[in-house]
C-alpha cells in the first residue's frame, strides 16, 4: 500500500497537472466548453493508455536489450533526480512565453499532441517503466493504479478548466493576462512535486544500485 501511494505521488508529479492546466488553457482559448470537455477527455484517454502500455510492456523491452532491471532502476533514478532538478529550478514551465512572441504563437497556435508529448513525455515514460520495474512482478499493479489515478486527476483538472473557459475568455477580450497569485501558486507547486521527484529518484536509484551489487551485477 505504502509503495502504490509512493508510486501515485510521483506520477502526479511527474505529469504535472497544473503544467497541463496551463498548457491547456493557452491551446483551447477560445474553443467552446463543450470543445474543451471532449478535448479534456481525449488527452486524459490518450495519456492513460500510453502510459498503461508502457507500464505492461516497459520492462519486458528491457529485457530484450539485456537490460537488468536494477540497472535500469539505478539509471531512471538518475533521470529523474535530473527531472526534480529541473522542475525545482522553475524551467520545466512549456507555457511561459515572451510578449513579443505571443504574436508568432496565436499564427502558429499550439495542439493537443504538445500537451500529450508532456503528460506522456519521456519523463512520465521513464517514472512508469522505473515503477514498474522496482514492482517486480509479471502484472505492476500498484504502477497502473499510479497511472489510473493520475490520468483521472489529469481529466478532472482540465475539465475544470473547461468549466471556467467563459471567464477565461473575458479576461483575455479585456486586455488580462493570467493572474500573479495564480501563476506563483502554479510555480510553487511545480517545485514542490520536483522535490519529491527528486527524492523518489534518489529512493528508486539506491534500491537499484544496492539490488544491482547484491545480484553481483
Amino acid at each position: 500500500m505504502e509503495n502504490t501511494l509512493q508510486a501515485i505521488v510521483t506520477m502526479i508529479s511527474l505529469v504535472n497537472p497544473l503544467v497541463c492546466l496551463a498548457m491547456f488553457k493557452s491551446i483551447e482559448q477560445g474553443q467552446d466548453a463543450s470543445v474543451q470537455k471532449k478535448n479534456a477527455a481525449r488527452v486524459s484517454l490518450t495519456t492513460l493508455v500510453i502510459l498503461v502500455a508502457t507500464g505492461l510492456v516497459g520492462t519486458k523491452v528491457l529485457s530484450v536489450f539485456g537490460i537488468s532491471l536494477d540497472a535500469f532502476s539505478v539509471t531512471g533514478g538518475a533521470v529523474l533526480i535530473g527531472i526534480g532538478a529541473a522542475m525545482l529550478r522553475g524551467h520545466q514551465t512549456p507555457t511561459n512565453s515572451s510578449p513579443s512572441a505571443s504574436g508568432a504563437a496565436a499564427e502558429v497556435g499550439p495542439s493537443l499532441s504538445s500537451l500529450i508529448l508532456f503528460s506522456a513525455g519521456p519523463g512520465p515514460i521513464t517514472g512508469v517503466i522505473t515503477l514498474a520495474a522496482q514492482d517486480k512482478s509479471a502484472v505492476p499493479v500498484g504502477t497502473l493504479i499510479a497511472v489510473g489515478v493520475t490520468c483521472v486527476l489529469l481529466w478532472v483538472t482540465l475539465l475544470v478548466a473547461s468549466r471556467k473557459s467563459s471567464g477565461a475568455a473575458d479576461s483575455v477580450e479585456s486586455g488580462g493576462e493570467e493572474s500573479h497569485p495564480e501563476s506563483f501558486s502554479r510555480d510553487i507547486a511545480t517545485r514542490f512535486m520536483g522535490l519529491i521527484v527528486i527524492a523518489m529518484g534518489a529512493q528508486i536509484g539506491l534500491t537499484g544500485l544496492k539490488g544491482f551489487f547484491a545480484g553481483g551485477g
